[in-house]
């Protein structure tokens, strides 16, 4: 991929912004592929952290995807940093919007056959996403 950002046309100096940008999200990415391992390994995680590192998996990558295409079609640089913003967002939003449907759906289904939707979750603890204050897997 970056060798076709370094050979996109256009001025250089739009190259090297999506090169720059490029560059970022995958740090970005592999930040928050190390928080996602590192929370199977806690007890418990802060929303913060979570949302924090959900921002750097998921979110990083759509914002990458809108920013570039800004940059491409040859928006100002304003534009494209309020359209990764907008990607980073839409990540959040996915990831949030998975869980729930994870946790309403299997729950439901779990509930009707009798089993903890909670055995078997992979995923780190977040503390008081739901009523109660209680955790429950992500």
């Amino acid at each position: 991929a970056r060798a076709v950002l370094t050979g996109a046309a256009g001025a250089p100096e739009s190259r090297m912004d999506m090169l720059r940008r490029y560059d970022a999200a995958c740090l970005a990415l592999a930040e928050g592929q190390y928080q996602d391992i590192s929370f199977e390994q806690r007890a418990a995680v802060h929303p913060a952290e979570y949302e924090d590192m959900v921002r750097r998996k998921t979110g990083s990558m759509l914002g990458l995807a809108a920013a570039l295409g800004a940059c491409a079609a040859g928006a100002g640089t304003a534009d494209a940093d309020q359209l990764q913003q907008y990607g980073e967002a839409v990540g959040v939003a996915l990831r949030d919007q998975r869980r729930l449907l994870r946790r309403l759906l299997l729950g439901e289904c779990a509930h009707n056959l009798g089993v903890n939707a909670e055995e078997g979750s992979q995923g780190a603890r977040v503390q008081g996403w739901e009523s109660g204050g209680q955790e429950h897997a992500c």
